[in-house]
């Protein structure tokens, strides 16, 4: 027994395959409770919910949330909430809205620089890149891919080198769009999935301050402190800290919730976050530590 509480699909900007095959794989790979967290957005629930409901597996509602926490953005993931509350509707909404207005200066600039590639032909190949998405966006992640199957780039890390040095550029220049400063703030995101009947934890605390347990550490106390319910332990990059076991010791200290997963992008993929569906092993104890959680936010 096993959970998978982060993942994603083609209804994540940066993912692909279906939510159907997402629950499918989590299936073979004796995953007991699964939870699709889609960035800042859940528009693959219901599709999920109804798979996960055929194939007999325990399934969350879980999402992956950007906020912003002292001049900086994170990602939280959000479970258990109620996808109908119009608070959180919202928020999803307007940080969805931002890929398109940060993408856009990027698009400028590839033209700019001379390379083929225009708005419309982009927004006609989004249908074949997210297939049943019903309304995707052109967004860098998107652009890089279709640029080197196109043959502009050589390959994806030529693609994403250029992407960089542009996003630096935009960065000096007065053009940048400040997007990080409109997401949510923590804690007001907190009170919106409280609100909502969720439960609210950072994710990925080992891509903060790779290798530097007291800063992570230090980051955990400070949004702990205003409210966070937790934070998600089994991840390819907490994995892969050598003080992995110290933050299991300071997990066990706060019992606070807690949750894993691959962070896999593609349910049929083991390259783009270390792992695939599932095969971290998350010890099923997360769920109950949510679940724990959520009471209390219930009352």
């Amino acid at each position: 027994m096993s959970a998978e509480l982060h993942c994603h699909s083609l209804f994540s900007i940066d993912g692909s395959g279906s939510p159907e095959e997402l629950v499918d794989v989590a299936v073979e790979n004796g995953v007991t409770t699964l939870g699709i967290t889609e960035h800042d957005g859940y528009g693959s629930l219901k599709r999920a919910q109804i798979r996960a409901a055929e194939r007999g597996i325990n399934y969350i509602s879980g999402l992956e949330l950007s906020a912003s926490f002292e001049d900086d953005s994170f990602h939280f993931l959000a479970f258990g909430f109620d996808p109908q509350n119009k608070n959180l509707l919202e928020v999803c909404k307007k940080h969805q809205s931002f890929y398109a207005i940060n993408f856009q200066p990027i698009l400028d600039k590839l033209i700019e620089r001379g390379y083929d590639v225009t708005k419309e032909e982009l927004d006609a190949a989004l249908p074949e890149r997210y297939p049943s998405h019903p309304n995707p966006v052109a967004a860098q992640w998107f652009a890089r891919d279709y640029l080197v199957k196109k043959g502009v780039f050589s390959d994806a890390v030529s693609a994403r080198q250029i992407t960089d040095e542009i996003k630096n550029e935009i960065k000096k220049s007065e053009y940048e769009p400040k997007t990080s400063t409109n997401y949510i703030p923590l804690d007001k995101a907190i009170k919106v999935v409280h609100d909502a009947g969720g439960v609210l934890l950072l994710a990925h605390v080992g891509l903060y301050y790779p290798d530097n347990l007291e800063k992570q550490i230090n980051l955990l106390d400070k949004i702990l402190a205003i409210g966070l319910d937790g934070f998600e332990l089994y991840h390819p990059s907490n994995l892969g800290q050598k003080h992995f076991s110290e933050l299991v010791k300071y997990r066990d200290r706060r019992d606070c919730a807690t949750s894993g997963g691959s962070d896999c992008h593609h349910a049929r993929s083991t390259k783009t976050a270390g792992s695939g569906i599932g095969e971290l092993n998350v010890p099923n104890y997360v769920v109950d530590t949510i679940e724990k959680s959520l009471l209390k936010i219930r009352g």
